[in-house]
Parts: C-alpha cells; sequence; structure tokens
C-alpha cells in the first residue's frame, strides 16, 4: 500500500449526451490496487475504465490458468512508463435500485509481472463466491427475535421443594 493519503475520486464529467451504458462498482482491495497504480497508468486507467462504462470497448476474455480460474472475467491492458499494467474486472447484473441493467465490477489491478494481478482477482473472485448470500428482508424478519418476547411470556420458574407430603397436594382443576 502506498504511503501517500486516499484521495476522493472526482471524475471529469463526460461531454457525451446520453448516459453510461454499465454501473461501475469495485472490490474494496481494488480501489486500494488503482491508489497503489503510478501516476501515468491511474491516469490512463480511470480513462480506460469511463470508456469501458460507455460501451465504447470490452476487454478479452480471461480463461484458467493453472490454479488460477478467471472464466468469465475480461483483462484490460494498460502501459506504464515502467512495464506492463492489468486491471481484472467482471460484468454482472446490476443491483435492484440500480437505473442500470448491467454493472462492471473491478476486481484487481496492477502489475502484469508475475501474473500478480491475476492472483489477487482470482483470490477475490473465489472468496466472493464462497461468501453467503445476502439473506432478503423476508428471511432477516423471519430469524429476528421480538424485542416482546420476554414480555409477553412469562419466564418459567421451578417451584421450591417443600416438606408437604403427596397427601396435602391437590390436584389442579381439569378444563
Amino acid at each position: 500500500m502506498s504511503s501517500v493519503p486516499l484521495q476522493p475520486f472526482h471524475p471529469v464529467p463526460d461531454l457525451r449526451p446520453g448516459a453510461p451504458r454499465f454501473a461501475f462498482s469495485a472490490h474494496p482491495d481494488a480501489v486500494e490496487d488503482l491508489y497503489d497504480l503510478p501516476a501515468d497508468v491511474l491516469d490512463q486507467a480511470v480513462e480506460v475504465l469511463r470508456g469501458l462504462v460507455w460501451g465504447d470497448f470490452a476487454g478479452p476474455m480471461l480463461q484458467q490458468h493453472g490454479e488460477v480460474d478467471l472464466r468469465g472475467c475480461r483483462k484490460l491492458r494498460l502501459r506504464g512508463a515502467d512495464g506492463g499494467w492489468r486491471m481484472v474486472y467482471t460484468e454482472r447484473p446490476a443491483p435492484r435500485n440500480s437505473p442500470y441493467a448491467r454493472e462492471v465490477y473491478l476486481l484487481a489491478a496492477g502489475p502484469r509481472l508475475d501474473l500478480a494481478v491475476y492472483r489477487a482477482a482470482g483470490a477475490r473472485l473465489t472468496a466472493l463466491r464462497a461468501a453467503p448470500a445476502p439473506a432478503g428482508a423476508r428471511a432477516r424478519a423471519a430469524r429476528a427475535v421480538s424485542p416482546n418476547l420476554a414480555t409477553r411470556h412469562a419466564p418459567v420458574r421451578p417451584v421450591p421443594a417443600t416438606s408437604a407430603t403427596a397427601s396435602q397436594v391437590t390436584a389442579a382443576p381439569r378444563r
């Protein structure tokens, strides 16, 4: 991670009419990856991502390489003064509250050297696939414990043992 403090991202407004074709979101670690890129590569990455969400192009599809399974993902090539850089993303359905049908989800950005960016993307994708899906509102409501539960039912208290004999105990009337 770089020692530069994180700055909020303020995109330059695009002068093209209409709206972007895709929504955009990123894995939290992918945002950190972007800030770790050299300045010239970061500028290029922002421009490439802007073109991507506007639907100007799509990166080539990735496959499984060794133990890294990136099927369904795409890559974007970036060129910096110090070598090749890549971004790995996937397209997926946008959240229900989004005005877009699909979104671009950035998984990782970094150097191509030693396939580091692909290993990072593979690890993040595996973690996303293994994470349980968020429960819907009805499921959360069904699992919830009512705050009134303790007051609605009297707690069961054991009767203390007395010296009363069985002949002194009267039976409760039947209903």
